[in-house]
């Protein structure tokens, strides 16, 4: 799914009707670098892959939780971009009814998806 502009959907949505915008491998970019190691999608595959068996399938949204929580400050809707695995859907979704969120591109397998919802279960 790779360079089929789904981020620059998401950059649209999030401009166009004022949304905060966050990139889900942004997570991931800051532990390849945090790790010191090149920025290149081997490594980002190893360290995805990593966060998700030491710290579980909802690793990621766990690991942008504060990140994710600030702009929730900010702004009432959060559009996140990036999701990957059905845990961290179902972790944003714990959120209370408070927490609104648009979320782009959740991937599983080979199946794309949007999912627009709010909150809380």
């Amino acid at each position: 799914m790779s360079g089929t502009g789904k981020s620059e959907a998401a950059g649209y949505l999030a401009r166009h009707f004022g949304l905060s915008s966050f990139y889900m491998g942004g997570v991931v970019l800051h532990e390849v670098g945090r790790l010191g190691l090149e920025d290149t999608p081997g490594n980002e595959r190893k360290v995805r892959e990593q966060l998700r068996r030491t710290k579980g399938m909802a690793a990621i949204a766990r690991l942008a939780l504060p990140r994710l929580r600030r702009l929730l400050k900010a702004r009432r809707m959060v559009l996140v971009d990036g999701l990957y695995s059905a845990e961290e859907l179902t972790f944003l979704r714990g959120f209370p009814r408070s927490s609104r969120w648009l979320l782009s591109h959740f991937i599983r397998t080979s199946t794309c998806a949007t999912n627009a919802l709010g909150g809380g279960p």
